[in-house]
């Protein structure tokens, strides 16, 4: 199942973008998910809406799990997502911020925090980690995109669920915008997770969404930070 992660800008900026510009040098080890020099990339912000839809869980080919959120990402590279319940209250916002290594996750109604230091990225060394290929160039809304099938087995001890388990994930990504296009993930935990997104402009965000406000929180902190 292949559904698109639709990026909508004005024409009037594709235009000026060169037919070849927005391709990355290298071929990436880990999914751009993964890696705070993609996601945290600065002088590149933006603001999006984005909905992520899961189906096939036990089973089932019916959409079971629709999130919609909010994105920002600011010209110093930190993002903020916000996620939203069905009847439009506010659910979770996450700030990661590359500078500081850290991941805030806000859950609102809870007003419990978590609080993660995130090791600087790494490469998994050959044979580890995730095995990539690189797919044909795509255009989607004008833009060209690379697209790369990132695999992964993770071993039964580490799954959960007694067996190994394969996660595919297909990204389609514009190098130059630093934005994933399109992105449908494969994992028999899961589901088949797809993402849509609508209402991109590249602009920056009110800078008062990074500030990370815990009064009122029960905090938990993970791990320490990298230094």
């Amino acid at each position: 199942m292949n559904v698109r992660f639709v990026l909508r800008i004005s024409l009037a900026i594709a235009c000026v973008l060169p037919a070849t510009s927005g391709l990355a040098q290298e071929t990436p080890a880990i999914p751009p998910s993964l890696d705070p020099a993609f996601w945290g990339r600065a002088n590149h912000p933006y603001t999006l809406k984005l909905i992520q839809t899961t189906t096939g869980i036990n089973g089932n080919d019916a959409p079971q799990m629709h999130v919609a959120m909010n994105v920002y990402r600011d010209s110093v590279g930190r993002v903020r997502e916000e996620s939203f319940y069905d009847n439009g209250g506010p659910s979770a916002v996450s700030i990661r911020d590359p500078g500081k290594n850290t991941s805030t996750f806000l859950h609102i109604l809870q007003k419990s925090a978590v609080v993660l230091a995130v090791p600087r990225a790494s490469v998994p060394p050959p044979g580890k980690g995730w095995t990539v290929e690189r797919l044909p160039v795509r255009y989607i809304e004008g833009f060209p995109a690379e697209g790369f099938r990132f695999t992964r087995t993770i071993a039964a001890a580490s799954a959960g669920i007694g067996t190994p388990v394969t996660v595919v994930e297909e990204d389609w990504i514009s190098s130059q915008l630093s934005v994933v296009l399109e992105q449908t993930i494969h994992d028999p935990r899961s589901g088949i997770t797809t993402k849509t997104v609508s209402q991109f402009k590249q602009i920056e965000p009110d800078p008062t969404l990074f500030k990370v406000d815990l009064s009122g929180y029960s905090i938990q902190q993970v791990g320490s930070q990298a230094q």
